[in-house]
């Protein structure tokens, strides 16, 4: 295939780029999926006493999502978590008012293999006075049993979207906002449609070898910019073997070449950082380093460069990052690091 062929369908291709989606505190950690989590937070929210001082914005957001009466707002005590059924299973959230009752089983990134009888027979045995509502709040659309009510986050979102202004006026802006508006937009990240759309499997599908030929080019392209980035501290060696290559990793959308030079112990190491952008950046990391000799070591770094410093595993420094659109200055400044680490472990 021509380069103008596979510039061609890379025009194409940028069409279809999704974007990328904004973080939240809950996300960062690698935990925004997990249900207990996210059952906590929803319970919380549920709970029209709370501090939170939405009032019963999400518990007559749910309501009318799911259908239920508009009168069940009312509360006679804190929604419930992990109630234990007589046989020992586990219900997500119960809550309930003078009149009703309500069990919502959560699931996030698991499909509803539940022990639906044992909460229905939990229910009917302890409220078998009041309406019971049983819902099933799932990220995707679930087929549960006779007398559930399936409900998606999207649905349920949508309804708190269109009713969250009055709340959003009457209330002072405060931390609670803040951690609401974080949940919510770590809901709506796990409920993404799949990346691979129709579009986006029949463009790769008539395209494939292109894409194929593509990926074959980048791998040679972050191949070439490790060998140069060795070339960049081999100037400052006397021997061929004193420098080598080091692993190549995956950092999220970012990629990390490491390159080091043997007279820096095992593990030292400078990271060309190759963004997905077109952009660079420099990291290093020193080894085995004590607190004593860490001014020392700090005392050699131009800070306006790497004021990002911290440390791994208790002898581990990291500076980082200095970042630049062009290649030769990211190469000009690891030759720079690498007279920085020569110097300190020749001294």
């Amino acid at each position: 295939m021509t380069d103008e062929q596979l510039e061609e369908i890379l025009k194409e291709s940028r069409r279809l780029t999704i974007p990328a989606v904004e973080k939240n505190i809950f996300s960062i950690g690698g935990r925004g999926h997990y249900e207990n989590p996210i059952s906590d937070l929803l319970a919380f929210f549920l709970d029209v006493h709370e501090i939170h001082g939405f009032g019963d914005l999400v518990l007559r957001s749910l309501n009318e999502a799911a259908g239920l009466s508009s009168d069940d707002i009312d509360l006679i005590a804190t929604p419930q978590r992990e109630v234990q059924t007589t046989d020992e299973k586990r219900i997500d959230i119960l809550f309930e008012g003078e009149r009703y009752v309500t069990m919502i089983e959560n699931k996030i990134r698991h499909w509803a293999a539940n022990p639906f009888d044992s909460y229905d027979a939990y229910l009917n045995e302890n409220y078998h006075n009041k309406r019971i509502n049983r819902v099933l709040l799932s990220i995707r659309k679930e087929t549960p049993p006779q007398g559930w009510i399936s409900l998606t986050y999207k649905s349920l979102l949508t309804r708190i979207r269109e009713n969250l202004g009055d709340y959003v006026i009457k209330n002072p802006y405060s931390k609670w906002l803040i951690l609401f508006r974080e949940f919510i937009l770590n809901i709506e990240q796990e409920c993404e449609p799949d990346p691979m759309t129709n579009e986006r499997f029949e463009f790769a599908y008539k395209n494939y070898q292109a894409i194929y030929d593509l990926k074959i080019i980048a791998n040679d392209y972050i191949n070439e910019l490790h060998k140069r980035a060795l070339d960049a501290i081999r100037l400052d060696t006397d021997t061929e073997e004193s420098v080598e290559l080091g692993n190549k990793e995956k950092w999220g959308i970012s990629t990390a070449l490491r390159i080091r030079r043997k007279n820096w112990g095992d593990k030292s190491n400078i990271a060309l950082m190759v963004e997905p952008t077109g952009s660079f950046g420099v990291r290093f990391y020193v080894y085995d380093i004590q607190d004593c000799d860490v001014p020392k070591l700090r005392k050699m770094i131009v800070n306006d460069k790497y004021m990002k410093f911290w440390t791994e595993s208790k002898t581990i420094r990291c500076f980082g990052d200095f970042e630049n659109s062009k290649l030769d200055a990211i190469l000009k400044e690891i030759q720079e690091v690498a007279q920085i680490l020569n110097s300190y472990y020749s001294s």
